[in-house]
């Protein structure tokens, strides 16, 4: 537990210091060109390879001065920091109890016109790619013909 400790200590100090570092290089910019750099889009559709195949998720992100409040619908919460073209993140799964589950996971991400294209890694050894489309950009489904049958309370769908 205490090497945990310490690698997390580790990480969050680098991110730390690395965000002084991209904050010190965007305050030299105008307050216009800041902002049009720090500007990402709210919702995404994200397709992620994982241990387990391929899976989507929806991803919520809002900015928070200079940081960036990230939040999937499959229970992962981050933080990230952005550097001109882009953003690191730091995150962790929610656990049924409302905690958290341990280890953190990280991702780095190239902001691509309405696109993020990146790459995440958990602790379990492994790399993994993650490509998220600005909500706009993806077709919105057809509606179905007859209404879907509501999902049981404690149903996650």
């Amino acid at each position: 537990m205490q090497s945990f400790v310490s690698v997390l200590t580790l990480v969050c100090l680098s991110i730390s210091l690395f965000g002084c570092a991209a904050r010190s290089e965007v305050k030299n910019l105008s307050k216009a060109q800041a902002q049009a750099q720090l500007e990402l889009h709210h919702r995404y559709e994200c397709v992620s390879s994982g241990s387990k195949g391929e899976f989507k998720s929806a991803l919520t992100i809002v900015q928070r001065n200079w940081n960036y409040s990230l939040v999937w619908d499959n229970g992962y919460v981050g933080m990230g920091i952005r550097v001109e073209n882009k953003l690191a993140v730091t995150f962790l799964e929610r656990s049924p109890d409302g905690g958290f589950i341990f280890p953190p996971g990280v991702s780095l991400y190239s902001i691509e016109d309405e696109k993020l294209v990146g790459y995440w890694a958990s602790g379990d050894g492994d790399v993994y790619k993650d490509t998220c489309t600005h909500a706009d950009s993806v077709p919105a489904p057809q509606s179905p013909q007859q209404k879907p049958e509501p999902a049981n309370p404690g149903t996650r769908i």
